[in-house]
C-alpha cells in the first residue's frame, strides 16, 4: 500500500509540474536567444565553472552557491544554449521542483485524503510555488522548497539539519517557512507545555542547520574581502 501511494504521488508530482509548464511557461528567446541581454541564468552558468566566483553582477548570488556546486559536481556546465546547460539551468531547478511536488503530494495524503491531497497538489502549481522556478532561470528556489517539504514527512535530526543548512545556503528565506513546519508537527490532544516539548528537537536542530549555514556564508564574505584587498 506504501508502495502504490508513492508511485501514486509520483504520478501526480510530474503531471501537475506538467501543468504549471502549460501556465508558466519560459521566455525563451530571453535565455536562449544569441542577442538578448545577460541574464541569472548567465551568471548562474559562470558560477558553475567556479562555485566561489567573486565580482558577479549580483553580488548575492556569491553567497548562494548551491545549484552551481551541484551542477559543477554533476559536470552539468556549458554554454548558455549547451545540453550540459540547460541541465544545469533550469534542469536542477525543475527536478528539484518537480520532486518538492511529489513529496508535498506525499505529505498531505498521510495526513488527509486523497482527493484533497490531489487538490492541493494542483493548485500548489498554480501559484509562486512553481510560477517564479518555470518562467525565471537561474532561480533556483525549489532548491529551498524541495528541503521544506522533506521536512514534512520526516523529523530525523540529520535531515533537519542538512535540510535547513542547504535551504539557507540556498535563499535565506526558508526560515520564514519554519513556524510553519512546527506547526505541521504540532502534536494532537496534548497540552501546549508538552507539545512545545516535542517539537523542542527539530526547534533545536533547525538552530544546529541555519548556523552552519550562517557560518559558511561568513566564510565566502571573508574570502571576498580578502580576494579585494590583495587587488
Amino acid at each position: 500500500m506504501q508502495r502504490l501511494l508513492k508511485m501514486n504521488s509520483i504520478i501526480i508530482g510530474f503531471i501537475s509540474w506538467v501543468f504549471s509548464i502549460l501556465l508558466f511557461s519560459p521566455r525563451l528567446t530571453l535565455f536562449l536567444g544569441e542577442g538578448s541581454g545577460t541574464t541569472r541564468r548567465d551568471v548562474i552558468l559562470a558560477q558553475c565553472i567556479d562555485p566561489f566566483a567573486k565580482n558577479l553582477k549580483e553580488p548575492i548570488l556569491a553567497y548562494r552557491i548551491i545549484q552551481p556546486s551541484i551542477a559543477k559536481a554533476l559536470g552539468w556546465c556549458g554554454e548558455r544554449r549547451e545540453i550540459l546547460a540547460l541541465m544545469g539551468s533550469p534542469g536542477i531547478a525543475y527536478i528539484a521542483l518537480i520532486l518538492t511536488l511529489i513529496i508535498l503530494n506525499f505529505a498531505l495524503k498521510k495526513r488527509f485524503s486523497n482527493s484533497l491531497s490531489l487538490l492541493a497538489t494542483f493548485g500548489l502549481a498554480t501559484t509562486h510555488l512553481t510560477q517564479w522556478v518555470n518562467t525565471h532561470w537561474g532561480h533556483p528556489d525549489s532548491l529551498t522548497f524541495l528541503p521544506i517539504s522533506l521536512l514534512m514527512i520526516s523529523r530525523h535530526p540529520i535531515l533537519i539539519i542538512i535540510g535547513t543548512s542547504i535551504g539557507c545556503l540556498n535563499d535565506e528565506r526558508i526560515i520564514l517557512s519554519l513556524p510553519f513546519i512546527l506547526l505541521w508537527w504540532w502534536p494532537k490532544k496534548e497540552s501546549f507545555k508538552e507539545s512545545l516539548k516535542n517539537l523542542l528537537p527539530i526547534i533545536f536542530y533547525s538552530f544546529i542547520g541555519i548556523s552552519i549555514a550562517i557560518f559558511i556564508k561568513i566564510s565566502l564574505l571573508q574570502a571576498q574581502l580578502q580576494s579585494l584587498k590583495s587587488i
